[in-house]
């Protein structure tokens, strides 16, 4: 039930991306309700990270290259609740959001096969 509810989450996050737009009136009802649901996403994501670092600890959890990149899409979603100047770094760290769906990976073995597979072949693709 934790991995569907997590699955539901992470197309809820990525729904969200897509509809956010920084041409928006950052007081519209729409973008307040985007987010305010954003900031709970990234809560529950923050939650999911330190449930796994507490059940599989720091070096287990971190052996795994696919955690680590969900550690690197959580970081930088916490860095954004906490970066409230705007500026630059904020668009940054905001483009760094197209990280979260792919937390969806690691939910799904074929999917995680596939992307492992075409990873490895890349160098081969240079050399073509």
């Amino acid at each position: 039930r934790t991995e569907v509810a997590l699955t539901v989450v992470i197309v809820l996050s990525s729904i969200i991306l897509a509809l956010d737009t920084p041409l928006a009136n950052p007081t519209s009802p729409i973008s307040v309700a985007i987010s305010v649901l954003d900031k709970m996403i990234i809560l529950v994501f923050v939650c999911e990270f330190f449930v796994k670092i507490v059940a599989l600890g720091p070096m287990k959890y971190f052996e795994d290259s696919w955690n680590t990149l969900d550690f690197v899409a959580v970081m930088t979603s916490f860095l954004e609740l906490f970066n409230v100047n705007g500026g630059k770094s904020l668009r940054v760290i905001r483009t760094l959001r197209v990280l979260r769906p792919l937390k969806m990976i690691n939910r799904f073995p074929e999917i995680k096969l596939v992307v492992d597979a075409l990873l490895l072949s890349m160098p081969a693709v240079g050399n073509v």
